[in-house]
């Protein structure tokens, strides 16, 4: 299982250098991928290379981007990261954001769906996309996998929620002649380390719920979407949840807002304390046949 680093997009706005010392430190400790939602395609020359963490980017609705123009700006962000650029595209239900949706998919499609008209995606290679779901309904995550996209199940939602996911992952992909991959399902949940009691409860009554809030279905604790304590108390979590929910290949760690040098420790002690520990116990086979 992979780890990535994902800031929530109604936290505080990061500066300038606090964006560039989170990415310099993500690709240091290996992590696989770091989204920041103050950035924007036009800012990617401004970023530091990495050697290995993909930088996610929002995309916007633009109208003074036809897709012509999209793509050249996609083109030279990718090539500027060295290929290593993640779209993180929401899939909601507006009509600008389905605009938007529907362009990055007649773009970064190879077989684009019947209900999209386009003689010109892009030559590869192409970013990666990640699509967030609004709701995180089981169909969005058939869709995104029928176009090849990465599959984001929303930290706000409960465990039995994120176990219908999987399933409609392989039937989009199978539906589309593709091969559906645990390492294409990413799960967000808030996760906290650290040995002190009064911080951790601190998190969990504090921005955890202040974001968990947002989005969860009334009746349901934010405490209980919360996996935080000790290092080996939150890898006993996270391998509990892989095991209820399953495969999933990539933990994305909601940020709900802290501060700055609150994340570094955050991320220096998942990769060094927690990743560790989860290794033995979750390897699995990319080539392995995708079930159900």
């Amino acid at each position: 299982m992979k780890l990535g680093w994902m800031r929530a997009g109604n936290a505080r706005r990061l500066s300038g250098p606090e964006n560039r010392d989170a990415i310099v430190q993500a690709d240091a400790l290996g992590m696989r991928q770091i989204h920041l939602p103050d950035l924007d395609l036009d800012d990617v020359s401004q970023l530091p290379k990495t050697s290995h963490t993909r930088i996610g980017v929002s995309i916007g609705v633009d109208p003074r981007r036809s897709p012509r123009k999209l793509e050249r700006c996609l083109r030279h962000a990718l090539d500027r990261l060295d290929g290593r650029l993640v779209l993180a595209v929401e899939a909601d239900t507006s009509p600008k954001s389905f605009i938007v949706s529907q362009t990055i998919e007649t773009l970064t499609t190879a077989t684009p769906s019947p209900l999209v008209t386009t003689d010109f995606p892009m030559h590869a290679p192409r970013p990666e996309v990640l699509s967030i779901p609004q709701i995180g309904q089981a169909p969005d995550m058939r869709r995104a996998s029928a176009h090849g996209f990465h599959c984001l199940s929303p930290a706000w939602q409960t465990r039995a929620d994120i176990s219908r996911h999987w399933p409609e992952i392989v039937a989009g992909a199978t539906h589309a002649l593709r091969r559906a991959r645990p390492s294409t399902w990413h799960v967000a949940r808030c996760v906290f380390v650290s040995d002190d009691r009064n911080e951790v409860a601190a998190y969990c009554a504090g921005v955890a719920a202040l974001y968990l809030n947002h989005g969860i279905t009334t009746g349901t604790d934010p405490a209980s979407l919360v996996i935080a304590g000790p290092a080996t108390d939150v890898a006993a979590k996270l391998m509990e949840l892989r095991a209820r929910v399953g495969p999933f290949g990539v933990l994305q760690c909601l940020d709900p807002g802290l501060e700055a040098r609150e994340g570094i420790c955050q991320r220096e002690r998942l990769v060094r304390q927690v990743l560790p520990a989860l290794a033995p116990a979750i390897h699995f086979n990319e080539k392995e046949l995708e079930r159900t």
